[in-house]
């Protein structure tokens, strides 16, 4: 019995089996938002959304519009407007130990900064 649906089927189980295993990979290494750390500031006056993506976007390989839809969802505004003495999180850095100890060592075998 076993036989007979393994010599039908076998290239369709292997290819659910591929496809499953693939996708759980896809979904343990490209899972981004536990890296990144929030980072709580306070808006002064003339502070926009704007400006700030401008300071920090660069940071996160972000562009700004994307920067500004991160900050939108995380804090909940439904608007672009932010005033002086308001809180929100932003984005602060990604952790990349990887990446991190790589430019260590390279700074290290180099000898300059």
């Amino acid at each position: 019995m076993f036989q007979l649906i393994w010599k039908k089927y076998s290239y369709t189980i292997i290819l659910c089996g591929l496809t499953i295993f693939f996708g759980m990979t896809c979904l343990v290494l490209f899972s981004g938002n536990e890296d990144t750390i929030r980072k709580e500031i306070v808006i002064n006056d003339g502070d926009s959304l704007w400006t700030i993506a401008e300071d920090y976007a660069d940071e996160q390989n972000m562009s700004v519009p994307q920067f500004i839809s991160w900050v939108q969802k995380e804090n909940g505004l439904k608007s672009y407007v932010i005033n002086a003495g308001d809180k929100i999180v932003i984005p602060a850095k990604k952790i990349n130990p990887v990446s991190d100890s790589i430019k260590i060592k390279e700074i290290a075998m180099d000898g300059n900064n």
